[in-house]
């Protein structure tokens, strides 16, 4: 086709995509598994009931299990939004730990690593206090959505 290799990691608009389209990649592997297993532990006489109701497909997924995966979604939601917040390992290997063209990868975790590695002094204690707000805004932003969602205690089948 006469198209050659594209600099991805090298434009300022690109390289977050770059990093980010194989980062949800790597993460709907497990949500998937972790949603399935939610699935499978509703129990079939739920489904049933609502059919001899006369509930469709979408109205037994609305109202049937949805509901039921709460808890699920909840954990689903709580850790992926941590796990991209406190993302390192694929700026840190893509960008080799640079934070790629204007800083436009630099997340969180890979500047507090590169805050930790500089030498000058008083590095070490900004990385220290830049991790320690990274923990409050990732409990404040978890408290956040444990209110949205409303989370039950769990609910047996």
């Amino acid at each position: 086709l006469g198209i050659g290799p594209f600099p991805f990691l090298s434009d300022v608009d690109l390289a977050l995509p770059a990093i980010a389209v194989p980062a949800v990649w790597l993460a709907l592997g497990v949500s998937t598994l972790i949603m399935l297993a939610g699935m499978m532990d509703i129990p079939q006489t739920y489904y049933e009931a609502a059919a001899l109701d006369g509930a469709g497909f979408l109205q037994r997924t609305r109202y049937v299990t949805l509901p039921l995966l709460r808890n699920v979604i909840l954990f689903v939601l709580v850790t992926g939004c941590i796990a991209a917040i406190q993302l390192l390992d694929l700026p840190l290997v893509m960008t080799k730990g640079t934070g790629g063209p204007v800083d436009s990868t630099m997340t969180p975790n890979l500047f507090i690593l590169s805050q930790f590695r500089d030498p000058r002094p008083f590095a070490t204690s900004f990385s220290i206090t830049a991790a320690l707000l990274l923990f409050l805004i990732l409990g404040t932003l978890t408290a956040v959505i444990f209110r949205v969602v409303r989370s039950d205690k769990a609910v047996d089948g």
